[in-house]
């Protein structure tokens, strides 16, 4: 986000912008969608290790938000204790610490595709779509989670459509060049 903020291309690495301070962006390119780095826009007005903690608190709280839907979508019912379990054990679980360690988007994709699951479940199919399309854009690998998508054409029209006001407005923002680059 601080190259975006600065002017600064988003897929060079610092080495090739000497004028932009690594301690503040890292060293390695912006490597997501372009479109996505209003997501980290709100980060940049802290000192880097404080907003790697809020990014990390932030997306594990949108985590739970989205584990606690699904389970309430079950129409479980869940004693407080139940649920306080339920947050330990999807805090605590390996690949959760891992992208918590290395401040990764992989928790934001999870509850993305949690919310996906619970609007298809609550018979809200574009909502479905777009959950996964937002699921499954940043990282090609997660793509084979849209597989329910074809099973109906209202969530596949939606992911589509989602995918495509995305696509658009990451062009319209910031170019062809760098929507190029990034592909």
């Amino acid at each position: 986000a601080i190259r975006f903020l600065n002017g600064f291309p988003l897929y060079q690495t610092t080495a090739e912008i000497p004028e932009l301070e690594a301690s503040r962006s890292g060293n390695m390119p912006y490597i997501y969608p372009p479109i996505f780095i209003f997501i980290f826009i709100p980060f940049t007005h802290f000192h880097l290790s404080i907003s790697g903690i809020l990014w990390d608190v932030s997306v594990l709280a949108l985590l739970l938000f989205s584990v606690s839907r699904l389970i309430r979508s079950f129409d479980t019912e869940m004693e407080a204790v139940s649920k306080v379990m339920v947050f330990i054990f999807v805090a605590s679980f390996g690949p959760t610490l891992t992208w918590i360690k290395s401040g990764q988007v992989s928790g934001l994709l999870i509850a993305f595709l949690c919310l996906s699951l619970v609007a298809l479940r609550s018979d809200h199919p574009y909502w479905s779509g777009v959950y996964t399309t937002l699921g499954s854009v940043v990282k090609p690998f997660y793509l084979t989670s849209g597989a329910h998508l074809l099973r109906s054409r209202k969530r596949l029209i939606s992911a589509l459509l989602g995918g495509l006001v995305l696509s658009l407005l990451s062009i319209v923002i910031f170019g062809v060049d760098t929507n190029i680059q990034y592909i």
